[in-house]
Formats: C-alpha cells, structure tokens, sequence
C-alpha cells in the first residue's frame, strides 16, 4: 500500500526487537559506508600531510606503518605520526604532471594556405 507493512495491533503487544535492530543496524552500515574510502600506503610513497595549523596540505614521505592505520611519515626533516584519514596520494614537489598540452600549433590547424598567405604567414 504505502510501500511499508503497517502495524497491526499484533506489533504492539509483541514488536520484533532483534529485526529491527539487525534491520537499522544494516542499513546505518550501508549509509555510512558510501562515502568512505580504504586508505593503505607503503614505505616510500610520496602523500599529502593535513596541516594541523592552517587549511591546506603539504608533502610528505611514509617511511613506515606504525599500525593499521596510522603511519609514520617524515616532512620538513621531521618524523610524524599520523592517522590514515589525515593523509592523501600524492606526488612529491618537482614531480607535478606538465599543463601544457600537446597540441598542433594553431595556425597550422586551423588556417587553409590560402589564408595563411592573406595573413602575411607562409
């Protein structure tokens, strides 16, 4: 009807406690497992370290795990200890992907002879 059993008088006087926990309980896992992700990293990986001070990120190196889910990384010549959610793949400074695209020159693309004749080109 409703797209629910509706409750009867029967679920009143004896309601179904255990299904309804295991119920919510399976539910509440799925919402929150949505958005999570698993997060593993090995000795040498190149990450982002969440500032604790200020917005932002900055680079790291993992040196070792230190347990299920914490790390220790050295930054800044210094040893930290962080947790898995305060870290993020990344690549080391001077590693960074190049933006220019590898693309035709313009004029020769898009320009036919004779207008590159016009336009004083050749």
């Amino acid at each position: 009807m409703l797209r629910r059993k509706p409750n009867t008088l029967i679920d009143n006087i004896r309601p179904n406690i255990l299904g309804n926990l295991e119920a919510s309980s399976t539910k509440q896992s799925i919402d929150h497992d949505k958005g999570s992700r698993y997060r593993e990293f090995e000795a040498g990986d190149n990450v982002w370290i969440k500032n604790e001070l200020q917005r932002g990120y900055h680079p790291g190196k993992v040196i070792e795990r230190s347990g299920d889910l914490s790390y220790t990384v050295e930054t800044d010549g210094l040893l930290k200890r962080k947790h898995a959610d305060q870290l993020r793949t990344g690549q080391a400074p001077g590693e960074y992907l190049s933006c220019k695209p590898n693309l035709p020159e313009f004029e020769e693309h898009f320009y036919s002879k004779t207008e590159k004749t016009n336009l004083g080109t050749t």
